[in-house]
């Protein structure tokens, strides 16, 4: 298994490939990871980020130094690949991982290589590695690069570069999957092959069960958000603005309610905000652990999900970890896509996208709060657990197995 983004690296993005090396065991499979040696040095590292991964998961890591020298000559040769070869950047891990793999298959035999990207350099070393010891390899996208729109100038340019080399590598993928049906179509067009779709979802481990603790008296009426900002996309102003149109209607009191943000940074958080003046609703707190995050989502009123309405697709590992919270989840904008169906499937929340709705969902949540001191979820708990790790794991053995 080769992943940029593995445990202890606390990104959402280490989810994927380290609940599937955690679980492939309980099917059969004894996955060696290959991954860059994080440490509480060079990432955001947490120890717990991915629990109880079996010690017979060997994880084999490889050093990725940033090169400090400005000698006019490393620098212009930086320049040089990052532009020719943008798909091998890191370049140096490129080359260390290209040595451990050798190393690795010259003691011993592998049945399978899996890799996840974005990032291309993993299914880079995948298609090299596949041809140099004649292993079939399978690739996965978390993400397809090309589908978000606002990309920047730079990898504008590197685009065409990056497609010719996707397309020529993913010649020799023996299997492809993504984790939406959007993206599936996307990579089905792409490469003129079928795509099996694998969502993100939860870790069982991340949650005690689904009893009645979750039904609790909320001091507040709080809602939170617990992930990254990107801009323009993903934009809590529509809900700022919504909660303020209640409190000059009467209907909501401004004590009672906040909107709470883990892990933002408060000056990316003020490009959103420019110009709004009621920043008393707003709580800003810094990163947590993911324990920690987990607690927030469970104690919280209202979980916040920023879709991406123009891109289609976008299903992040993040509305997962709200579904296993059990708490009730509001989505803006409506994505007509990905999010929108799962929220209906699993009955978990509600999408909104003008400030007028979503006044009135909010409205009808903090009403029932006031009576009651809570907000009970009208989650479906089976349809839940349909998006556990553990049984998306399953699916990814029953691929290798037909391989």
């Amino acid at each position: 298994m080769i992943s940029w983004f593995f445990p202890p690296l606390n990104s959402t993005a280490s989810k994927r490939a380290g609940c599937f090396a955690k679980y492939l065991p309980k099917f059969g499979w004894q996955p060696v990871v290959i991954c860059p040696d994080w440490g509480p040095d060079n990432c955001i590292y947490d120890r717990e980020f991915v629990k109880n991964i079996p010690e017979s998961v060997e994880v084999v890591t490889v050093p990725h130094e940033i090169k400090k020298t400005h000698s006019s000559f490393v620098s212009a040769a930086s320049r040089v690949r990052n532009l020719v070869v943008p798909d091998l950047i890191p370049y140096d891990w490129w080359q260390n991982a290209r040595l451990k793999l050798s190393d690795l298959f010259a003691k011993r035999k592998f049945s399978m290589i899996w890799s996840t990207s974005p990032d291309a350099l993993q299914h880079a070393l995948a298609s090299w590695a596949s041809r140099k010891w004649a292993v079939p390899w399978i690739a996965d996208f978390r993400d397809v690069y090309g589908e978000l729109k606002k990309v920047p100038i730079g990898d504008s340019l590197k685009y065409p570069i990056r497609l010719f080399n996707e397309k020529k590598r993913i010649k020799s993928a023996a299997e492809i999957v993504t984790v939406s049906d959007a993206l599936a179509e996307v990579l089905a067009k792409r490469h003129r092959r079928n795509v099996h779709v694998i969502p993100n979802g939860f870790d069982p481990d991340d949650i005690a069960d689904f009893s009645e603790q979750y039904i609790q008296k909320l001091p507040k009426f709080n809602i939170a958000y617990t992930g990254t900002l990107i801009f323009p996309q993903r934009n809590p102003r529509s809900v700022l603005e919504a909660i303020n149109q209640l409190i000059k209607a009467g209907k909501v009191d401004k004590k009672d309610i906040s909107i709470d943000f883990y892990g933002i940074d408060r000056r990316i958080l003020g490009k959103f905000l420019a110009g709004y003046n009621d920043e008393h609703l707003i709580r800003v707190f810094g990163k947590v652990t993911s324990a920690e995050c987990a607690k927030v989502q469970r104690s919280s009123a209202i979980l916040l999900q920023l879709a991406h309405a123009n891109e289609k697709g976008i299903m992040t590992g993040k509305i997962f970890e709200y579904l296993a919270a059990f708490r009730p989840i509001l989505s803006i904008p409506s994505d007509n896509d990905c999010i929108d169906k799962l929220l209906t499937e699993t009955t978990a929340g509600v999408s909104c996208t003008s400030v007028e709705e979503i006044a009135t969902q909010v409205l009808i949540w903090y009403n029932e709060w006031k009576a009651t001191g809570t907000i009970k979820s009208a989650a479906n708990k089976n349809a839940i657990l349909r998006y556990s790790r553990r049984e998306q794991t399953k699916q990814l053995s029953e691929l290798l197995n037909n391989l």
